[in-house]
């Protein structure tokens, strides 16, 4: 997980969320693992029945952990985030407008409201809305604006819009979850492909995020 620009973004699949490595060892623990890695090996050996291993266990053990959303396009997401707004709240907040929307650094971007944007980071940037998968949709507001609560009401249908049959309430843990973990500059997941977060890393506004887990081919 990296960001660019203050944007966080998949590596390889969010494999560096899913596998921690230690490079700091005492001696000793090092020489109990040797043996037992010894031992280990010597069993292997005698028994070749483990040679069937699974090969997917890894993979398995991801989606159990974070869960997989299917890809979807920037054109589709917008109009799911768009019906969440217009239905919820009957055009009290303006949603995403083609019209007005721009494209900078290969990422999309729609004005919403004074100092409020939603930004969609494509998987590859093709400048094709209808083609291009989404890795991440967020909503962008300037520290300092009077928005902040407008702002968070985008993030709830945002998140909405990214979570498919989630209930309200699973959605509003989604967020409570990103808030404690706000601080730590780290991610909220509850298993079902999504990772919600509150980023400030860019010092002059706050992106309320929304990432994409896709299982890798």
């Amino acid at each position: 997980m990296q960001k660019v620009y203050g944007i966080w973004y998949n590596e390889g699949q969010f494999r560096r969320l899913a596998v921690k490595r230690w490079h700091k060892v005492a001696i000793g623990v090092m020489g109990v693992v040797i043996l037992v890695a010894v031992v280990v090996l010597v069993k292997i050996a005698l028994t070749p029945e483990v040679e069937d291993v699974e090969p997917e266990s890894v993979s398995v053990g991801q989606e159990e952990t974070y869960g997989f959303v299917e890809p979807e396009t920037v054109e589709t997401l917008v109009a799911k985030f768009n019906t969440e707004i217009i239905d919820q709240t009957g055009w009290e907040l303006l949603p995403a407008d083609d019209t007005t929307m721009m494209t900078y650094e290969n990422n999309y971007w729609y004005p919403l409201d004074d100092d409020i944007a939603l930004v969609v980071v494509p998987v590859e940037f093709g400048g094709d809305k209808a083609q291009d998968k989404v890795l991440t949709m967020l909503i962008y507001i300037d520290k300092d604006s009077v928005n902040q609560e407008k702002a968070r009401s985008y993030w709830q249908y945002l998140v909405q819009a990214n979570s498919g049959d989630s209930s309200a309430e699973e959605v509003a843990g989604l967020m409570a979850e990103a808030e404690m973990l706000r601080e730590r500059g780290e991610m909220a997941n509850q298993g079902k492909g999504l990772f919600v977060a509150i980023n400030e890393a860019g010092g002059d506004h706050i992106e309320y995020q929304v990432v994409r887990n896709y299982e890798e081919n």
